[in-house]
């Protein structure tokens, strides 16, 4: 009889190879035999844990997000006031797509895609619901600019997406708490009333 261990093990092992190659091939360019032979798996063993690719890369998706949602938003509630808890958001966001890059991009090339699932998007779509709150307290307060919370969540979303982004492509700032913290209140003067 095969152990509980060595199944989730071959199913983490499909999982993280659909999201390498995901990012690194695309939807389209990657074949579920490619997938299995990346995770050093029968064919038919991907198709034991996943009906079909699409399954699996919505599976993926979710449980990705989950994760992110997890731990970037780790000890924010305990924080005092809306400037700290956003600026532990952030710093947790940074140093999370910094330690996963691979779970990074695979968020930020498929979270508009058609591959994911409404059913997808509806299932994660709780996780929004602390970033509104946070922004509404935060407007509440009077201390973030008064637009709209669904663009205010968007346009601080592709911020912070756009330092990783720099981080990425400019490594020998991605330990510098100073240069991190000139970005984090830059981040914090475009949404804050003057």
């Amino acid at each position: 009889m095969i152990s509980q261990s060595k199944l989730e093990n071959k199913r983490e092992r499909i999982l993280l190879a659909a999201r390498r190659l995901f990012v690194n091939q695309g939807f389209h360019n990657t074949p579920t035999s490619a997938i299995a032979r990346e995770a050093n798996v029968a064919n038919g063993t991907l198709f034991h844990y996943f009906n079909t690719k699409e399954e699996l890369i919505n599976t993926l998706y979710k449980e990705t997000k989950r994760s992110f949602f997890t731990i970037t938003t780790a000890g924010v509630d305990n924080e005092k006031n809306i400037k700290r808890k956003i600026r532990l958001l952030w710093y947790n966001t940074v140093k999370w797509a910094l330690n996963r890059p691979q779970d990074f991009l695979f968020i930020q090339q498929y979270s508009n895609s058609p591959f994911i699932s409404q059913l997808t998007q509806e299932d994660i779509s709780e996780h929004i619901g602390f970033y509104f709150d946070l922004i509404d307290q935060g407007k509440g307060k009077g201390t973030l600019k008064d637009i709209p919370t669904d663009l205010m969540y968007q346009l601080t979303t592709y911020q912070i997406y756009g330092i990783i982004n720099y981080l990425f492509q400019h490594k020998e700032f991605q330990n510098n708490p100073t240069y991190l913290s000139m970005a984090f209140e830059f981040y914090w003067e475009s949404i804050t009333k003057k």
